[in-house]
């Protein structure tokens, strides 16, 4: 079953990519690469990411990006195949791609700038990451492809000192990424040693609550690695330091580290699964490892925790954190998470806006959509939906539902994938028709969340 699952899911990414290549007039490896930059930003994964094609002899890439933090250098190169289910990814295919994508960072670092015409978007890229490589702290390669990959387990490398990571986005993955009704991989946390923590009494049975005080570096090593990733669901935070909230954190990091938990509310988070080590009495007394770790409160003191070590090089040896984690069963996320994160963010403005899908704006749009007949712009007469996928995966899952292969065709006739929009495509939408390209321009993640300020 899901083989047959992951063989629909390429067929229709096929389709969906070929259908966006011809209404703009570029390529399908170009469309694939815009497609999974998008979803890749609305997980948090990356953000601030631009398509740019160039290839030479010994390298190639299909794109860039400045990690959230301005810490991270980002490329990507991508295979796209129009018959992707008849080979595989091999290993060395992925190692060459690699080894192509890093030889065009050291022909950047040497110079490649200067042998690009000025009007091409190539040269803003090797101008990017030519200034990039004196301000960042890590390079991350990726390589994105609509094949089944043999080898997704890249070592991490090295260039002029900075650590190099390789992360393979395969069909397998994708599909993982689409179907699991997430908006990223879940995060998993081992402490070691375990966490000591105190266990709240619930009568609940689909939630337990646990109280602990996590170390302030770990903290700040922990959004080092997963950044916005580990901000619940949609939502994102302002992380400058600008305000009077964020400006105390910083100046207390830098000036009285060691009063930290007394001044500090500290975080909430959420998680699907939490393992502790237990006492004689059976009751939790460590935390030894957390899956599924979101932040659904907190994500300005996260945030400052890693500007403080990564930026003024404090000290944060003598940091401690409180935190509240509730762990929720995984049916239940869905329903309970986001009203954790609207009533525990009472501080400032901008953590109280809800970006999830359960939000009313976008589950109305979701309903007018399902009602809503478009005229048939074809002359046959057959009017159709804009499918609105308010929570990802969620045209996937509809068509699956269809079951045979007759009512699945209907349900496409009916639901075009070139007319199935996200939320970060309804925030482009509208924010191009009030005439704000200004946001638009910013990036999807970016645009979403300013958008979600105004709804």
């Amino acid at each position: 079953m899901a083989e047959l699952d992951l063989a629909e899911f390429s067929r229709s990414l096929v389709a969906d990519v070929q259908a966006t290549a011809d209404a703009e007039g570029t390529t399908t490896p170009e469309a694939f690469t815009r497609r999974v930059f998008e979803d890749l930003e609305q997980a948090g994964v990356v953000s601030n990411t631009f398509t740019a094609y160039h290839k030479m002899h010994g390298h190639e890439v299909h794109g860039y990006g400045i990690g959230e933090s301005g810490e991270s250098l980002d490329l990507f190169v991508t295979d796209f195949q129009l018959a992707p289910l008849e080979t595989k990814l091999t290993k060395a295919q992925t190692e060459t791609s690699f080894r192509r994508l890093l030889a065009f960072v050291q022909r950047c670092r040497d110079g490649l700038q200067q042998h690009i015409d000025e009007s091409f978007d190539v040269y803003d890229m090797c101008a990017a990451v030519e200034k990039a490589l004196t301000d960042v702290q890590r390079i991350r390669l990726f390589l994105l492809s609509n094949r089944v990959s043999t080898s997704t387990e890249v070592p991490v490398a090295h260039f002029d000192g900075l650590p190099v990571t390789r992360e393979v986005w395969d069909l397998a993955r994708l599909h993982r990424h689409a179907t699991s009704g997430a908006l990223g991989e879940p995060i998993l946390v081992p402490f070691s040693p375990p966490l000591p923590c105190v266990s709240a009494p619930s009568s609940e049975e689909d939630h337990s609550v646990v109280l602990a005080v996590i170390p302030g570096e770990m903290l700040a090593e922990l959004y080092a690695e997963y950044g916005t990733r580990l901000l619940e669901l949609n939502v994102r935070s302002f992380l400058q330091n600008r305000g009077a909230v964020n400006r105390g954190i910083r100046e207390t990091l830098l000036n009285a580290p060691g009063r930290f938990l007394a001044y500090n509310n500290g975080i909430t988070a959420t998680a699907s699964q939490v393992d502790f080590v237990r006492g004689p009495d059976g009751e939790p007394t460590h935390i030894s490892g957390v899956h599924g770790l979101q932040i659904v409160n907190g994500g300005q003191t996260t945030a400052s925790l890693h500007y403080a070590l990564s930026r003024d090089k404090a000290d944060l040896s003598h940091v401690r954190v409180q935190m509240k984690l509730t762990e929720v069963a995984p049916q239940r996320l869905a329903e309970i998470v986001p009203k954790i994160s609207e009533y525990s963010n009472t501080q400032n403005r901008v953590t109280q806006v809800d970006f999830s899908s359960n939000h009313d704006y976008h589950v109305d749009m979701q309903r007018i959509t399902r009602s809503l007949w478009a005229p048939a712009a074809d002359g046959s007469g057959q009017e159709t939906h804009w499918f609105y996928e308010r929570a990802r995966g969620q045209y996937t899952d509809e068509l699956a539902k269809a079951r045979t292969p007759a009512r699945q065709r209907q349900f496409k006739k009916l639901n075009p994938t070139k007319q199935k929009f996200t939320k970060a495509d309804l925030a482009k939408f509208v924010h191009s028709w009030n005439q704000l390209p200004y946001h638009v321009s910013r990036g999807a993640q970016k645009n979403f969340v300013e958008f979600m300020f105004n709804v």
